[in-house]
């Protein structure tokens, strides 16, 4: 089973994002997963994930961001239709409103997020959200859970820097959830 993790390039007075080391540090570990720093970009972000999911089929994807005051990691139940966020992308446009204005409002993930945060409530802090925020966390999401609605999807927040004690139990965390996704077992959440 192949998986795609993404996570996001620095943006704002971000210097490194943590999200993009911990995608690519959780791919180098020996099983089929592909890694992908996304832009933080609303347009380019969703270019290359439509890219990598359909240049190389991948039956799961866990996407990575970062969000200040998350202590361990948050999942991200929903995405929503639209845009929120007063800042400015990497390309320097802001955008508010309906993401896609034939879209419902909300999109819930293709993984069991109860079972995800039973899971790895033991080896981090977690928190399920039913936000995840009006940037383009949430605008990637949105779009990856409407364009692939085959593919098991979820959206992972954290806050810890690489330096940090608490880094290696969120990437614990995380490889548990990429772990299960990749054996197949059942966090699929059955709509």
């Amino acid at each position: 089973m192949s998986m795609l993790i993404t996570g996001f390039e620095p943006f704002g007075a971000l210097k490194e994002n943590p999200s993009s080391h911990l995608a690519h540090k959780i791919a180098n570990i020996d099983w089929n997963v592909d890694a992908l720093t996304l832009p933080t970009s609303y347009r380019r972000s969703v270019e290359a994930i439509n890219y990598a999911l359909t240049s190389s089929p991948m039956s799961a994807l866990i996407m990575l961001g970062y969000a200040v005051g998350v202590e361990g990691v948050r999942l991200e139940r929903y995405g929503r239709n639209e845009s929120t966020s007063q800042h400015p992308d990497n390309d320097g446009r802001v955008l508010q409103g309906p993401i896609d204005s034939h879209g419902p409002p909300v999109l819930e993930s293709t993984v069991d997020i109860n079972k995800c945060a039973n899971l790895i409530g033991k080896k981090c802090p977690v928190v399920i959200s039913e936000n995840a925020g009006g940037y383009v966390c949430n605008y990637a999401y949105y779009c990856a859970l409407r364009s692939f609605p085959e593919i098991k999807c979820i959206f992972v927040h954290l806050s810890s820097s690489v330096d940090s004690d608490n880094f290696r139990a969120v990437m614990d965390a995380v490889v548990v959830i990429a772990a299960e996704l990749q054996a197949g077992r059942a966090l699929a959440n059955h709509m």
